[in-house]
């Protein structure tokens, strides 16, 4: 789960930035990689430092919905759906 965010991350990023996020690939070894365009050095240097970014934001929507009676139950929903995905 924390390389899928982070992969997921870099391609968020390179969307934002107005490039294209081809594929997503997590690997057996638990590595991954995100297959991403972008037209510059720097939205390249964005999209980098975004992989690091993204499983903290992960991690800290999933601490703060888990924390909330309403929100934990459709939190462990989706969790469990991105799991057998």
């Amino acid at each position: 789960l924390g390389t899928w965010a982070h992969e997921l991350g870099h391609g968020l990023a390179a969307l934002a930035l107005g490039g294209r996020f081809d594929t997503l690939e997590l690997l057996p070894n638990l590595g991954g990689q995100a297959h991403i365009a972008v037209s510059s050095d720097l939205e390249y240097a964005l999209v980098s430092a975004a992989g690091l970014l993204g499983p903290s934001l992960v991690g800290g929507l999933i601490i703060i919905l888990g924390a909330r009676a309403k929100t934990a139950p459709g939190l462990l929903l989706a969790l469990g759906v991105c799991l057998l995905a």
